[in-house]
């Protein structure tokens, strides 16, 4: 029994030599081994050239360090973090920034043409525009000159001539200018250098006879009125309208409808509804009556 007891503990010794030795032989081994691989790590040595900070040099420092990654390198390799072949010069930079360059590209020459052609049409265009603004100026005084010829021989309103009726209804009062006549809305008697022809609101009133609107205006006695030529010094003033239809220097015929009759002024509240009809020779009043059929 002693006999296989102490077997049994000599084996075990054995091998548990065994199993010390071969770790320890496994253990030199990994370490021999790493020895010779190449160090994995990066190794930050000493430079001569400073490190840069934004183009400044540290005041307080002497040393840089240079990034070095496995295989021998040249401290002059690298600079900045930045290797001498990729560094730019100034003069360089500039020249690369500035320089122009014309690619021979057929349709951006092409656009310049047509972008010169459309040009150059818009400038006729405008030139065209204006002459033809000058040529309708041009036109319109033509216009204006041959109307003036008509109306010089037109207007040629004389004593035998006549009038028609500005519009239709009696007469209220009538032309006088040796005697007063009673005004019923001033309640006095004044001299009458017109007729009054009674009528409604709205009726329409003609041209007495032909010739040029010569004033427009508005007075608080006649309200809306309108002065016209006849010729060799004669002339007709209508008074108390609305809605005149020609304007001053237009030439009327004889028988147009120019205006409509408006509310009386306060000088002719009591008379109603009436047109103010008045006629001149050589600046004085004459008597209407004298020429209307």
């Amino acid at each position: 029994m002693k006999k296989i007891f102490r077997s049994r503990m000599t084996y075990a010794v054995l091998l548990s030599l065994l199993v010390v030795g071969g770790a320890a032989a496994g253990g030199n081994a990994l370490e021999k081994r790493l020895g010779e691989d190449e160090d994995p790590y990066l190794v930050l040595e000493e430079t001569a050239s400073p490190i840069t900070y934004g183009g400044e040099e540290p005041a307080d420092s002497d040393q840089s360090m240079v990034i070095r990654n496995g295989a021998a390198s040249d401290e002059g390799d690298m600079q900045n973090g930045v290797s001498p072949e990729a560094q730019v010069t100034p003069d360089e930079e500039t020249e690369d920034v500035y320089e122009v360059v014309e690619p021979d590209n057929p349709y951006v020459a092409g656009a310049a043409s047509v972008f010169e052609a459309d040009s150059g049409e818009e400038n006729e265009q405008e030139e065209d525009g204006d002459t033809d603004t000058e040529k309708s100026e041009d036109e319109k005084s033509e216009d204006s000159s041959d109307s003036s010829g008509k109306t010089a021989d037109v207007l040629n309103f004389t004593e035998e001539d006549s009038l028609i009726w500005p519009m239709e209804g009696e007469v209220i009062r009538e032309f006088s200018m040796d005697t007063t006549v009673y005004y019923s809305t001033l309640d006095s008697y004044r001299v009458s250098p017109s007729i009054l022809i009674q009528g409604d609101m709205d009726l329409p009133v003609y041209a007495a006879a032909t010739g040029i609107v010569k004033e427009i205006g508005e007075s608080e006695e006649l309200g809306q009125y309108m002065v016209v030529d006849l010729g060799n010094a004669y002339e007709l003033t209508y008074g108390q309208l609305k809605n005149i239809s020609l304007s001053e220097g237009e030439l009327m015929e004889e028988g147009d409808c120019i205006a409509s009759l408006a509310e009386p002024s306060r000088y002719y509240v009591v008379e109603g509804y009436n047109l103010y009809f008045q006629m001149m020779k050589d600046g004085e009043a004459i008597d209407p009556l004298d020429y209307l059929q």
